[in-house]
This record gives structure tokens, C-alpha cells and sequence, in this order.
């Protein structure tokens, strides 16, 4: 059975592997066992206990492969600043995925034509966090600087940016907000009909808020009816209306019935 020595693997010079079909195997158990083993599901094994069993290096610097056996965790170490996972296709495409046993999966992509960065995953939730106590976890502008952060020790939202709501502007005679519908502002225009304001169901929108006000300035005539779904109250009646020109109301939803904030 052919081999190739320790010398030959690491020396300054080595000379040529020596190759058996598709089979490499080593003098000893030390450094390679390898393409074509007797394991089918295995199509390189590098064996090194207790050390790097893979280096890559161009002179200068050097990136190391190491499964430590007593830690039993894999680890890639760099002493150079990047490391670069590239995509040569055209356009642009998924970089990295990672997987767990139960087949979900974390995608990243660097998309090229669309310009986009996007990270995102099967499984139902993803989380961004900081185990620190005084941690936090934030979005920043262009220039690094955080705008929203979200601060471990007071348990609290920091937002030193402005806002922008989604509104939704209607002057149909009916407009029906669902739960999959994320606008909290809505302006309607009063100026010819009466609207009517139907509420999505309260148990799938518990915590929810939705701001209701007269753009047209004749709720006065055309009064603006803010109806619960179903039985369902708010504020212990079947429905309310903005009846003043130019009125509003937010309402806020408890998992069971809908409350006037103003």
C-alpha cells in the first residue's frame, strides 16, 4: 500500500505524494488519511491530536483549521485582519449558509445587482443579542454612530433618530384593518362620505396601536366609526366615532377588547 512520509508532507521540499488509485494514506497517524478511506461519507480527513490540523499560508500570514478534542469544538483562527468568503457569480449570491441537524437553515448574501445585504432564516425566530449585562445591540447611520439600541441593564428601547409611520389614506365608504396589515396610521378623508373603521380581531393583536384621524375635516357631517370585530368592545361599547372636524383617536388592544388613549 503506498504512502508518504512526515518529511515528505511537511518538509521545506516535498517531494511528490505518492498516490494509489484515489487513495492517500500516511507512514503514520499523525498527519493525512485521506481521499478514498474506508469510511464512504469521509473524502479528506486531516488528523493532528491536540495541534492545528490544517494550515494555509502565504508567507506573511496564515489561516488554521483546529478541532480541539477537549474542548470538542472546531476552531478557525487568522492572524491576517480579513477574512474573505467571495461569490465570483455574476450578480451576486448566497455566501454562507449554516445548518443545524434539523435541516434549518441562516443564510447570508451579498447581492451584487440588487446591492443588497440580507440575512435571514427558515426557523420561526432570529435573534440578535448581547449576553452582557450592560450589553446592548443597535442599527446604526452611515457613519457608524447608533441610532437605535436596544440596552441590556435598563431594559429599554434608545432611539435618538426620527420616525416614519406607515399611513394609509382612504376615503372608502368602509376600510377593514387585518392583522397581517402593519399600518398604525390612518387618515380618513371625510370630505364626501361617512367611513367606517373596521378593527382587526383583538386576541391576535394584543399590545397593538392604531392612530385614526378626520383628514378631510368634515367627520362633524361624515361621522368616522371605529368598529371591533365582532362582540368585540372598545372602551365597553360596540363601536365609537370621531364626530368632530378634523378629530382623531388612538385606540390600543389588550388581547381581548380595543381602549381609547386619546
Amino acid at each position: 500500500m503506498p504512502f508518504f512520509s512526515e518529511a515528505q508532507a511537511l518538509g521545506s521540499n516535498p517531494s511528490p505524494w505518492s498516490v494509489n488509485g484515489n487513495d492517500l494514506y500516511p507512514d503514520s497517524t499523525s498527519y493525512l488519511v485521506g481521499i478514498g478511506t474506508s469510511n464512504p461519507d469521509v473524502a479528506l480527513h486531516v488528523v493532528k491530536a491536540g495541534a492545528v490540523q490544517l494550515k494555509l499560508s502565504d508567507g506573511t500570514s496564515s489561516t488554521t483549521f483546529e478541532h480541539d478534542d477537549n474542548s470538542g469544538a472546531p476552531v478557525l483562527r487568522m492572524d491576517a485582519a480579513t477574512l474573505e468568503i467571495e461569490d465570483a457569480i455574476s450578480g451576486g449570491g448566497t455566501q454562507l449558509i449554516l445548518k443545524n441537524a434539523a435541516a434549518d437553515t441562516a443564510t447570508f448574501k451579498q447581492d451584487s445587482t440588487g446591492q443588497n445585504f440580507n440575512i435571514f432564516t427558515s426557523d420561526f425566530d432570529f435573534k440578535m443579542y448581547s449576553t452582557n449585562a450592560s450589553g446592548s445591540v443597535g442599527f446604526a447611520n452611515a457613519s457608524g454612530t447608533r441610532k437605535i439600541r436596544y440596552r441590556n441593564a435598563e431594559n429599554q428601547f434608545m432611539i435618538s433618530s426620527g420616525l416614519r409611520y406607515d399611513i394609509h389614506s382612504t376615503s372608502s365608504a368602509t376600510y377593514t384593518l387585518t392583522t397581517v396589515d402593519g399600518r398604525v396610521m390612518i387618515l380618513a378623508d371625510s370630505s364626501s362620505n361617512a367611513i367606517t373603521i373596521n378593527l382587526p380581531v383583538a386576541s391576535e393583536n394584543s399590545g397593538r396601536i392604531i392612530n385614526i384621524k378626520d383628514k378631510g375635516g368634515n367627520a362633524g357631517t361624515n361621522n368616522i366609526t371605529i368598529d371591533p370585530d365582532g362582540s368585540e368592545t372598545i372602551d365597553g361599547a360596540a363601536s365609537v366615532a370621531i364626530n368632530t372636524n378634523y378629530g382623531s383617536m388612538i385606540v390600543l388592544c389588550d388581547g381581548t377588547r380595543w381602549h381609547i388613549f386619546g
